[in-house]
C-alpha cells in the first residue's frame, strides 16, 4: 500500500502541503498539484494510483477536474476533500463517481484508512 503514488490537489499551499507531508511520513510518495490545470497535466505525463481532490478551487475547481480526467478515461481513484456537505457540487461528485468524500479539515487517521480500504 505505501508504494502508492498520490497527487495532491489543493489551491491552499499550507493545506496542500501539509496533507503532501502527512501522506510522505506514512511512506506514500506525493506530490502537489495547486490547481486542477496543472493536476491534468501531471496526471498524463505521471503515474499515480490516488488523486486527493480539493472540490472548491478557482479557476477549474475540482467538479471541472473530475470530469476531464473521466473523459480522458483515466481510471485513477479519487477522493474528494471539502468542507462542504450538501450542495450541486457534491451531487455533481457522486454523479461523476468518487471513491470517497472527506470532509475538511481531514482527520489523518480517516485519510489513512480510506486509503488502506481503496487498495485492498
Amino acid at each position: 500500500m505505501n508504494s502508492a503514488t498520490i497527487l495532491v490537489v489543493d489551491d491552499d499551499v499550507d493545506s496542500g502541503q501539509s496533507i503532501t507531508e502527512m501522506l510522505e511520513s506514512k511512506g506514500f510518495q506525493a506530490e502537489l498539484a495547486l490547481s486542477g490545470e496543472k493536476a491534468l497535466e501531471l496526471l498524463q505525463t505521471g503515474s499515480f494510483n490516488l488523486v486527493i481532490l480539493d472540490l472548491i478551487m478557482p479557476g477549474l475547481g475540482g467538479v471541472g477536474t473530475l470530469e476531464t480526467l473521466r473523459k480522458l478515461g483515466l481510471k485513477i481513484k479519487v477522493v474528494i476533500l471539502t468542507g462542504h456537505t450538501f450542495g450541486n457540487e457534491i451531487d455533481a461528485v457522486k454523479a461523476i463517481g468518487v471513491d470517497k468524500i472527506l470532509r475538511k479539515p481531514v482527520n489523518p487517521s480517516e485519510l489513512f484508512d480510506t486509503i488502506e480500504n481503496l487498495f485492498l
